[in-house]
């Protein structure tokens, strides 16, 4: 109970931080009022899937390759997804471009809340949003980035956060936000997506 408050002021100021990166990237692009409520979508489905998967977790029976305590992230993930899925579609907006904004925000949301949890994990998400903030710099320098397009740095950085939380995933399956053994399965499946989107962005 003695961490209850602290981590839904954690949640509050992360969504907050959240909605700030999102409408810094795409404000030049499209309307305040088109850039909040798609952010808004995202963050009531990423708290929704968050809290959904944490109750999930209290049915699911626990096996040799799967623990049900992890389950509040990827509900988290998959249910802000699908809510910023929506968003763009209603509001009709770029894909790619949305996607990194969305993504960058959501790194340094889950850092913040890590940060209480898990400091280890907040620190190795701020650097990987670093990496972001360096590639979003020099990408188009790039010769072999042919495309030159938006998205770059974005999908990089969320295909390398994956990856390695694909590896960490096999020796430490148990940590605070796996869903064991089988989370570097899904988490290797992600990454790999990511970077075939990547690589059919530079192809076009």
């Amino acid at each position: 109970m003695s961490t209850v408050i602290p981590l839904i002021l954690l949640v509050i100021i992360g969504a907050l931080v959240f909605l700030f990166l999102y409408w810094k990237k795409l404000r030049d692009d499209y309307s305040r009022d088109t850039v909040f409520t798609t952010g808004l979508f995202v963050v009531i489905g990423s708290i929704a899937g968050g809290v959904g998967g944490n109750l999930l977790s209290k049915v699911l029976m626990e096996n040799r390759v799967f623990v049900p305590q992890g389950t509040w992230f990827w509900g988290s993930v998959l249910v802000s997804f699908v809510f910023f899925l929506f968003g763009v579609r209603k509001k009709k907006l770029r894909f790619f471009e949305t996607f990194e904004a969305y993504g960058m925000g959501i790194i340094v949301w889950f850092a913040i809340f890590a940060s209480i949890l898990y400091w280890p994990l907040s620190l190795v998400l701020i650097m990987f949003f670093i990496l972001y903030l360096i590639l979003n710099k020099y990408y188009k320098r790039f010769n072999w980035y042919q495309s030159g397009r938006v998205g770059f740095s974005g999908l990089t950085t969320l295909g390398l956060v994956f990856l390695l939380r694909s590896l960490v995933a096999v020796f430490f399956p148990t940590m605070l936000s796996f869903v064991g053994r089988v989370d570097s399965i899904v988490s290797a499946s992600v990454a790999f997506l990511l970077f075939f989107a990547l690589y059919n962005l530079s192809q076009t």
